[in-house]
């Protein structure tokens, strides 16, 4: 027999939203904990104003000015600035479990963290 596995706290707390009504946006959730939120903030709206469709033609891409090779390397696909939310927060997060904020150096530093 199978045995089910637990998904993370995480992930969990994204399966147990209620889904929008038929015609309805999904609502903005997010992966990255609610101790690490105003970090994630802070970096995204140095790195691109908090804008997660930003494309300024300089190879960086959303709101956490992903460079295309990381993008891939991440698993993901397309364009960041293309991506929802979502994704580019989940993508970040993944990226910030692998090396932390130094994925963002001048942010970090200009954000103390």
């Amino acid at each position: 027999a199978a045995t089910a596995i637990a998904a993370p706290p995480a992930l969990a707390a994204l399966s147990a939203t209620s889904p929008a009504p038929v015609g309805a946006p999904a609502p903005f959730t997010s992966v990255i904990p609610t101790s690490l939120a105003p970090a994630f903030a802070g970096i995204r709206q140095c790195e691109s104003g908090d804008v997660y469709s930003l494309d300024t033609n300089n190879g960086y891409y959303g709101a956490y000015q992903f460079s295309l090779q990381t993008w891939v390397d991440l698993g993901e696909t397309g364009l960041p600035s293309a991506a929802a939310p979502a994704v580019q927060d989940a993508a970040a997060y993944r990226l910030y479990q692998s090396s932390g904020f130094a994925s963002w150096p001048a942010c970090a530093a200009i954000l103390g963290l």
